[in-house]
């Protein structure tokens, strides 16, 4: 699960193979692309239009820092980029978001409470990364939380003095028994909570190349054990865009199958079961991709849901490109079963302002995706800012935005409101690490990122920019 997806394909020109965000050619060919309207596909019905009111926006905290590119800043930010588990809100409603806070020369771990705005320390960061921690909630209240890497697993518990309690969860030793080899990189993919237990889901890449998914499950009870175990992955090493787990033990996976250096590449989108213990994946595609000699249409990033019901659902970021790999148009998509065939809606394909000097065509980056128990889905997404200058195509990420809906009914809201380059040459405005939680009945959401202030009019520096201000915000909205 890449944190910032910025086209990882290839693209030939005139026989050559060159990386993606160059030159514009073929920038006016348009690709074909969904454009069923929402209640089309009829995989869910239609229901009263919800109404989203949005609560007051914390400031969590505050840093400075600098940049080269809109992905260099997901190393200053104090959110995770990536992996979703660090803002939880559980069941009793308890709710809390990890966070990362300079505290003089040594970063820390801290819990932040995003009602009170309240954050406390719970470990020094020296040899944890943030994206590597997952936050739960036992039967008790207590938050507890797990954190990865290639020296193994290390859980944190809290009491109720608020003293953190640190164990390890899973050796070094042990990982790599698991693994089969030496560990050299962990990927983590999820942490959340499903079928009454804490589950989370990292990706091994091992010395001899024998790269496995690794899934950790734990009972809620409290000073409950962790239980490690190795899967085959679902596709293609880096392939896997997202994971759940599902009824009785069975994993649910998005992902994709093609290899780089590739040419035609497969950008099919496709949806992956692995039943109790199975040894392989069953795959079918939610989405076909095109590779064409013109321009290519496929799902750059998409998230995955399991219903009660065991029913999968996708929300997907599609996007049409040219030639050189820059960015025709983009939209957001919400992919179901009807009829035992996958269908896919435009949920939305207009930015909210947040636009760069190509058009407003360009939104739905990076989807979170939830579903309710009243059947409606909840999906948080990012307009996108996208120009030409003299380094190539520019794209920024910015502005937080929330759409609840389902069938025909849906209500987009702006949670978090960006100037996109169009308006602000300089300085350019983003967010990175968007975070969504949400209630069972999906009455209650809490959305988190980091916004920034970026003082420069590229998206594409040679080397680190000057001049960045960090805000990591919170808020809460209510739906009815």
């Amino acid at each position: 699960m890449n944190p910032e997806p910025e086209m990882t394909l290839t693209q030939k020109i005139v026989g050559a193979v060159v990386p993606a965000l160059l030159i514009c050619l073929g920038c006016d060919v348009e690709g074909e692309m969904e454009d069923k309207l929402p209640g089309q596909c009829r995989y869910a019905k239609a229901t009263v239009k919800p109404v989203i009111k949005v609560g007051k926006k914390r400031t969590l905290d505050t840093a400075k820092g600098n940049a080269p590119s809109y992905q260099g800043h997901q190393r200053n930010a104090q959110l995770s980029s990536g992996a979703p588990g660090t803002l939880h809100l559980s069941g009793g409603g308890k709710a809390g978001l990890l966070m990362r806070r300079q505290n003089g020369p040594t970063p820390e771990m801290v819990l932040a409470d995003p009602t009170t705005g309240l954050v406390e320390a719970i470990d020094a960061l020296e040899k944890i990364h943030l994206r590597n921690a997952g936050l739960y909630y036992d039967a008790s209240g207590a938050a507890v939380v797990l954190t990865s890497g290639t020296a193994g697993y290390t859980e944190y518990t809290r009491d109720a003095s608020g003293t953190w309690a640190k164990a390890e969860a899973l050796s070094a030793g042990d990982l790599m028994s698991a693994a089969g080899a030496k560990v050299s990189g962990l990927v983590p993919l999820r942490s959340e909570v499903a079928g009454g237990k804490m589950e989370t889901f990292a990706q091994l890449y091992t010395a001899d190349k024998n790269y496995k998914l690794l899934r950790g499950s734990r009972d809620m009870a409290a000073k409950s054990k962790w239980g490690f175990k190795t899967m085959p992955l679902p596709g293609t090493p880096d392939g896997t865009l997202s994971i759940r787990a599902g009824a009785n033990g069975a994993a649910h996976a998005v992902f994709r199958k093609f290899k780089q250096p590739c040419d035609p590449c497969d950008v099919n989108l496709y949806v992956g079961t692995l039943a109790p213990g199975a040894t392989t994946w069953t795959s079918e595609v939610v989405h076909a991709g095109e590779w064409g000699d013109k321009s290519d249409t496929y799902v750059e990033a998409a998230d995955l849901v399991v219903d009660g019901d065991g029913k999968l659902f996708v929300a997907g970021h599609l996007i049409s490109r040219g030639m050189s790999g820059s960015y025709i148009r983009t939209r957001l998509q919400l992919f179901g079963k009807a009829g035992g065939a996958w269908c896919g809606e435009t949920i939305t394909k207009e930015n909210d302002g947040y636009v760069g000097s190509d058009g407003a065509g360009h939104t739905g980056a990076t989807p979170q995706l939830a579903r309710d128990s009243a059947g409606r889905f909840h999906i948080l997404y990012r307009d996108q800012a996208i120009w030409h200058g003299k380094m190539g195509q520019n794209v920024m990420r910015g502005q937080l935005r929330l759409a609840v809906g389902a069938g025909n009914s849906w209500t987009h809201k702006t949670l978090i409101s960006q100037k996109g380059q169009k308006a602000s040459p300089k300085p350019l405005y983003g967010l990175v690490g968007p975070a969504l939680a949400t209630s069972a009945d999906g009455k209650k959401v809490i959305a988190a990122g980091v916004e920034f202030t970026w003082m420069t009019d590229t998206a594409n520096n040679f080397q680190d920019s000057p001049g960045v201000d960090y805000d990591a915000v919170i808020l809460e909205a209510s739906v009815n």
